[in-house]
């Protein structure tokens, strides 16, 4: 199925089937769900690419939040939960500008903000996120593994402006 996700200023997110999009904007096409997702702009947005049903947001709010999506069959509806939200201290001015997750790990998050800082969340280490996606991770063929949760599961990155250790002495 082919799905977008639209963030908006409002704080909302609005998902649509391409495939149901209208070729007239005069008979707009409804939302296959909608999001009330942060206060403030949504700023990004990112669908996880080993669980399905499984998005991160990040907001003018500074948080970044992990939702939970599933299909409820019977009625045919979606069921948006939130699952796990984060102030991850990347915002600087108050924005997260991007959130992504890991092309390796199915719960590994990095987010980066305004003040050109990032950090890497294990949203793993929350037991509501393992609960949540244990069972669409074991469906997709995927072992969650217990980690230690000591740090909250968020490993900071050093800045730009922090001294390297570049030979020579001089950075490029």
């Amino acid at each position: 199925m082919l799905r977008i996700q639209v963030s908006l200023e409002n704080g909302l997110v609005l998902n649509f089937d391409v495939r149901t999009l209208p070729s007239n904007l005069d008979n707009p096409c409804p939302a296959r769900f909608t999001l009330s997702a942060h206060d403030g702009a949504v700023s990004s947005i990112d669908v996880n690419p080993h669980i399905k049903g499984c998005i991160a947001t990040g907001g003018t709010d500074k948080l970044v939040k992990v939702w939970n999506v599933t299909d409820d069959v019977e009625g045919g509806k979606r069921n948006v939960s939130l699952v796990s939200s984060r102030d991850l201290g990347v915002y600087g001015q108050g924005k997260v500008f991007s959130t992504i997750f890991s092309p390796d790990d199915p719960l590994t998050l990095a987010a980066a903000g305004s003040k050109a800082k990032l950090q890497v969340w294990d949203v793993g280490a929350n037991m509501g996120a393992r609960k949540a996606f244990g069972a669409k991770l074991r469906e997709a063929g995927r072992v969650l593994r217990e980690k230690e949760a000591s740090s909250g599961g968020v490993v900071g990155v050093a800045s730009d402006e922090e001294e390297s250790d570049v030979e020579g002495g001089e950075e490029d």
